[in-house]
């Protein structure tokens, strides 16, 4: 990945956001099995948390969550000077045109999606 600093036996860290618990929990599974380290969070309140204590290489998000949503946790991260130019993927049944305030993000990927789909996005930002 381009943002963090692990040696290369270190695993690829993700942070995962969705209020989701089931999909969050499946999404972290799956991508365990793929080789990535998973941190998880309930929404944008509890990733800006995990954030806090230590940097993920690529950041997970859905956008309609309570507390904070993916738009609010986008502007975070992209104001914190430790964390702005952490990759960030968001995630909606909605279609993007759809959703004020998702600039930020890196890429935009449309639930459903298949696993293929998530792992070539996550692919764009390996070294």
């Amino acid at each position: 990945m381009t943002v963090g600093s692990r040696s290369p036996a270190e695993k690829p860290r993700i942070l995962v956001v969705d209020d989701e618990s089931s999909f969050r929990s499946l999404l972290g599974i799956l991508l365990e099995m793929e080789g990535f380290d998973v941190a998880t969070a309930g929404h944008g309140r509890q990733a800006i948390d995990c954030l806090r204590e230590g940097l993920p290489d690529l950041v997970l998000t859905d956008y309609y969550m309570p507390f904070v949503g993916g738009d609010e946790l986008i502007l975070a991260i992209r104001d914190h000077a430790e964390w702005e130019h952490l990759p960030i993927i968001l995630m909606s049944s909605e279609p993007a045109s759809r959703l004020p305030g998702q600039d930020g993000a890196d890429l935009f990927l449309r639930k459903p999606f298949r696993i293929e789909e998530l792992l070539r996005a996550i692919a764009l930002f390996s070294e």
